[in-house]
């Protein structure tokens, strides 16, 4: 029988959640890296995946179609909106269906990973957390280490995907310390765009759950009534920050 903490975070996943787009561009951009003072040159196309680590990319020429490979170590980003069936994962997601979802999102991150693109990113982390979701420790435990060796610089998103991590093992300090600076930050906010807001929400669920873990119940329902009441931009992760708030609230738990 899974935990509370569990079922709780059952539906908590990527930022992309409160901010994917139906609109879906006809073409991506894929910027180089600068030399010297010589600024990085970009190709437009459709990125088709990553193979052999490097963004295969295909191209309209005067000659018709090409495709061509560029290495990841000479990429800077990638402008590319989040594929159609990113949309359908998310939609699996919403339903509390963890097998249908592995089922979408595992090949789609597969096919991309590595691809230097916020929506890659957060397809990434949200893959860590289905498994956790559905009592796969060690594989979640996989997917978020492998997410800091291809994206050192989205320290924060890991350290919040780490403190859920970090609570689902029962390591209930370790994850107050991955989580306490967003959430800290989020306080003293109190003000946030979507993907920002659902950020600091994630951040604030796992303080709730940890709050909750050493029977701190008023600071655990704190957390999430901020969650309802002000960082509410992820509506999945709105419903299940209050029914852990209706729960505390039976027992006649109340915000001081």
């Amino acid at each position: 029988m899974k935990s509370s903490t569990t079922l709780a975070i059952a539906a908590i996943f990527s930022v992309a959640t409160a901010t994917i787009s139906t609109v879906h561009a006809a073409e991506d951009i894929v910027k180089r890296v600068a030399k010297g003072n010589t600024p990085g040159t970009t190709s437009v196309g459709t990125v088709l995946d990553v193979t052999n680590n490097a963004v295969r990319l295909k191209m309209k020429s005067a000659a018709g179609e090409i495709t061509t490979s560029i290495p990841l170590e000479q990429i800077d980003s990638v402008t590319m909106q989040a594929p159609r069936e990113y949309d359908a994962v998310i939609a699996k997601w919403r339903e509390g269906d963890v097998k249908g979802t592995l089922a979408l999102l595992e090949p789609l991150v597969a096919k991309f990973r590595g691809l230097p693109s916020p929506w890659m990113e957060r397809a990434m982390i949200l893959l860590g957390e289905v498994k956790l979701t559905g009592g796969d420790i060690e594989g979640a435990e996989k997917v978020f280490a492998d997410f800091q060796v291809l994206y050192p610089e989205s320290t924060q998103m890991a350290e919040v995907a780490l403190g859920r991590l970090a609570l689902e093992k029962g390591n209930i300090e370790q994850a107050r310390e991955k989580v306490s600076e967003v959430a800290s930050e989020a306080r003293a906010t109190l003000s946030a765009g979507p993907e920002k807001s659902a950020q600091f929400a994630q951040a604030l669920f796992v303080m709730g759950g940890a709050y909750e873990k050493d029977e701190a119940f008023q600071d655990a329902l704190a957390n999430y009534m901020l969650i309802i009441t002000v960082f509410n931009s992820d509506a999945a992760l709105v419903k299940q920050a209050e029914v852990r708030a209706a729960t505390l609230k039976e027992k006649k738990i109340v915000v001081p």
